[in-house]
């Protein structure tokens, strides 16, 4: 594993473990139990978001070593594949996160 995935999982775990004590300081003080919904529902979409970014990648990958059988991947090229995709990742997520946030407040109302 490289050092940049091992960053990015510390990082992941850190901020899932911030994200629990959150949940659990909540909890304690009896926050009503739809926070928690929307606070998975959040998890769920950002893991999902990270499956399809890695799908996406996956399948560029392999479109390209289909057309170039000598293929290697440099940090260049990983960087050419990855930034035109970038804000419609981040406008995806960003989506899907308000959406959810809108949708929870909508049934309050």
């Amino acid at each position: 594993m490289s050092n940049n995935q091992c960053n990015f999982l510390k990082e992941l775990k850190m901020c899932l473990h911030e994200l629990s004590i959150v949940d659990d300081t909540l909890e304690a003080f009896d926050v009503p139990k739809k926070y928690q919904q929307l606070r998975n529902w959040i998890i769920q979409i950002a893991i999902g978001w990270i499956v399809y970014i890695f799908y996406h990648l996956a399948i560029c990958l392999y479109d390209l070593t289909m057309y170039k059988p000598k293929f290697t991947v440099t940090l260049i090229e990983f960087h050419s594949i990855i930034l035109p995709f970038y804000s419609r990742y981040i406008n995806i997520l960003n989506a899907l996160i308000c959406g959810t946030i809108l949708g929870l407040v909508h049934t309050y109302i």
